[in-house]
């Protein structure tokens, strides 16, 4: 099976469901398919079939049709962190060999502000997808890559791991069976999209689920989008459960708002103790923990909620 796949099977049968809300928009599985396909003709007309196309930015919906669309033309997506220095991410594009490159306007604004040489075809996320002539579109096999994330480089400049249809499908296999989405869940994703969390949105999808995007983290955009939208699960980190957390105790309202989470899975930094019971308390959801790398396509190995309800105090302190 190929990552695009995923959302094409679902919008055969329910072509209307909302796939992605983002910012006041609503996209259906139905336009999200067209999107990716108009992505993949777009990506082959500029460049060769295998080639590396980079993309940077804030979440957007750009960045999930790219996500699906760039490996359905047999091209390598290259996630760049739009937190890195001008400097930092041109070397990336540069050791990534991309050819091509889409970003925010603001991201594509500063690469150039620095001087940075850009790969030959270049476009904006307000110009995304372009029409016109579809080019030769690659092979794409399970096997193959799909994905080409760069490690934090935490002992080293950071390092490409490249991610296969396979290896992404098969962790979100992992995923929905160590922590099984519900029928009803819409899940609110607060990470960047950079980030190898970002298959937590093929996770949701595959089950035919709405995945809210909210351009970045912040407590109170996190709040206001789960009570716009009627957010039941989310992933997060300990900073930014605790910031969560934090406004929940000050402010009412925002409390108010949260009160639709039934669950939040965290990972990518250990958990303080304190911060769970608070959750616990504030909250009343289910906590799931979940441990991964780059290098696994996303998470391997999780803490499940029950082993929270069951033996809180002594499980977190192992």
């Amino acid at each position: 099976m190929l990552l695009h796949e995923v959302v094409e099977r679902v919008a055969v049968s329910r072509p209307e469901v909302p796939a992605l809300v983002h910012d006041g928009a609503v996209t259906t599985f139905g336009d999200l398919v067209r999107r990716i396909h108009r992505t993949a003709a777009a990506v082959a007309a500029a460049t060769e079939p295998g080639a590396r196309v980079a993309l940077i930015g804030e979440n957007h919906p750009v960045w999930v049709e790219c996500m699906y669309g760039v490996p359905a033309s047999g091209r390598v997506l290259v996630f760049l962190n739009h937190r890195l220095s001008s400097p930092e991410v041109a070397s990336i594009v540069e050791r990534s060999g991309a050819t091509a490159l889409i970003g925010s306007t603001h991201e594509l604004e500063r690469l150039r502000a620095h001087g940075a040489p850009l790969p030959p075809a270049v476009w904006s996320f307000d110009e995304w997808p372009p029409t016109g002539a579809a080019g030769e579109t690659g092979t794409p096999t399970p096997a193959g890559p799909a994905w080409l994330i760069y490690t934090s480089g935490t002992t080293a400049r950071p390092k490409g791991a490249v991610l296969t249809h396979r290896s992404l499908l098969a962790a979100v296999a992992v995923t929905a069976a160590a922590r099984p989405a519900a029928d009803d869940d819409v899940y609110l994703f607060p990470f960047p999209l950079c980030h190898v969390a970002a298959y937590n949105v093929v996770h949701h999808h595959q089950r035919g689920l709405p995945v809210v995007l909210i351009d970045r983290f912040e407590a109170g955009r996190f709040a206001e989008a789960c009570g716009r939208w009627g957010a039941t699960s989310t992933s997060v980190a300990a900073t930014m459960l605790s910031a969560v957390l934090d406004l929940a105790d000050a402010d009412a309202d925002a409390r108010r708002s949260l009160r639709t989470l039934r669950t939040v899975a965290y990972g990518a930094a250990p958990m303080p103790l304190p911060v769970l019971r608070r959750a616990d308390a504030l909250l009343g959801v289910d906590l799931a923990q979940g441990y991964g790398m780059t290098e696994l396509s996303g998470n391997a190995v999780f803490l499940l909620s029950l082993i929270h309800i069951s033996e809180p105090t002594r499980q977190a302190e192992i």
